[in-house]
């Protein structure tokens, strides 16, 4: 068949018409936005100044507050998937902010601390991320602060109980 027949031929189909997801009303879209938006990564300068990026400073930061820990415990703490906390653990040992020891108990996993070098760049790092996150948290006063807070945690309890397909939806 000719390639103009052919043509003709898809132009009669009906065409498929794509669902429109209700941005407006999805807490899920709201929320990676925020996220995305205020994350102290993903602002370029940031990137730039500190060479890394949103996801190599989340695993940094975890580890700064507590170390040593597992990379199960960085997953479970920041709710990245397990290949991004991988792909951000080889990009922090390969810049040397990381190392890893054996786990006494399991043999398969290794405990991660911070470097000489991790621990500087965290010490740099937190007290700009801080007051960044200050600054986004003054658009609210301190009871509705406080009630997000609440709230998100709720949230982040039933969506455990969901994945795990223990909650009804």
């Amino acid at each position: 068949m000719p390639f103009q027949d052919q043509n003709r031929d898809h132009l009669t189909e009906r065409a498929a018409v794509p669902l429109a997801y209700d941005f407006d009303n999805s807490l899920l879209y709201h929320l990676a936005r925020a996220s995305n938006l205020m994350a102290f990564g993903a602002d370029p300068g940031n990137s730039k100044q500190y060479a890394v990026n949103v996801r190599e400073w989340r695993v940094l930061a975890v580890l700064g507050s507590y170390q040593p820990i597992t990379s199960a415990g960085i997953v479970e703490v920041t709710g990245l998937d397990k290949a991004t906390v991988s792909r951000a653990l080889d990009a922090l040992d390969r810049k040397g902010m990381i190392r890893r020891a054996p786990h006494p108990e399991d043999g398969r996993a290794s405990l991660l601390s911070l470097t000489e070098a991790g621990v500087e760049l965290n010490n740099r790092i937190v007290p700009e991320a801080t007051a960044q996150g200050r600054a986004y948290e003054a658009g609210l006063e301190p009871e509705e602060r406080a009630e997000l807070l609440r709230l998100l945690a709720k949230l982040m309890d039933h969506a455990r109980l969901v994945n795990a397909g223990k909650a009804v939806t």
